[in-house]
């Protein structure tokens, strides 16, 4: 849930602690902004666009790296 999400501590090197379970994880600069994306409500449709539109590649281009970012916030129960 977005909830999990905002308990996360994320510094701006991509270091990521879950208060909730005590682990930690790294992400790279997309991770962060996906995350932060996801934070202040955003779909997946709309982070895509973003990405897509930021970086200058197509948005199916995007699409595989977010769906697999997703798996992982969801495997970690983040999302």
């Amino acid at each position: 849930s977005s909830n999990r999400l905002n308990q996360l501590a994320i510094s701006q090197e991509g270091f990521i602690f879950d208060p909730e379970t005590g682990e930690s994880y790294t992400t790279n600069e997309l991770g962060i902004f996906v995350i932060d994306e996801l934070r202040q409500g955003h779909s997946e449709e709309q982070i895509t666009k973003k990405l897509a539109k930021h970086y200058e590649v197509t948005e199916d281009q995007v699409a595989m790296d977010l769906t697999d970012f997703m798996m992982h916030l969801k495997t970690r129960r983040l999302f």
